[in-house]
């Protein structure tokens, strides 16, 4: 998918206004002809046909490949000759590159960015391969799409690990969010 820079909305604050919207047009790599809005005006901003227009689901973080982050919440999960029991899994960054899934742990619950360092994932049966991660053994979802991302998280979680979530100190990967994707 291929995307082009038409306009920008830029928001600032400070001064003796609590905020101001700005919309800029992209023409030739700068951004030209500001234009002061309105609270009305923001919100027509959007493209006039709202059946193209698609919004991003939280976290993402790259649509190619689709990547997107998780912060840190309870969660069933089965862990193999056990009961699904509940469990705090830690703020995780998913990817899907050609059909396959792979999870990374994050060391805060902030959104991250490209000079994040990824650590190890808790989970036992999460494999590393080179300096990525792969889940094996996870029955991945026919479709790559954005919409299907809580399937890929689904996947992720009702699989069955071998082993409890580790309370261990977190264990370096060794790269950052921008060499991961």
């Amino acid at each position: 998918m291929e995307l082009t820079l038409e306009r920008a909305l830029f928001f600032y604050n400070g001064g003796s206004f609590t905020s101001l919207a700005v919309a800029f047009e992209y023409k030739e790599e700068e951004f030209v002809e500001p234009k002061a809005l309105s609270r009305s005006e923001v919100m027509s901003f959007l493209p006039g046909d709202t059946k193209t227009f698609q919004t991003l689901p939280p976290g993402m973080l790259s649509v190619e490949p689709i990547c997107w982050w998780v912060p840190s919440r309870r969660r069933k999960i089965i862990v193999r000759k056990s009961k699904m029991k509940t469990y705090t899994h830690p703020p995780l960054v998913f990817k899907i590159d050609r059909g396959r899934l792979y999870v990374a742990r994050l060391p805060s619950d902030e959104h991250p960015d490209g000079s994040t360092l990824l650590q190890k994932p808790p989970f036992g049966g999460v494999d590393i391969h080179g300096s990525v991660m792969g889940a094996c053994g996870v029955k991945a979802p026919k479709r790559q799409a954005l919409q299907d991302i809580p399937e890929w998280e689904n996947a992720f979680f009702l699989s069955v690990f071998n082993f409890p979530p580790s309370r261990k100190k977190p264990t370096p990967l060794g790269v950052t969010l921008d060499q991961w994707i």
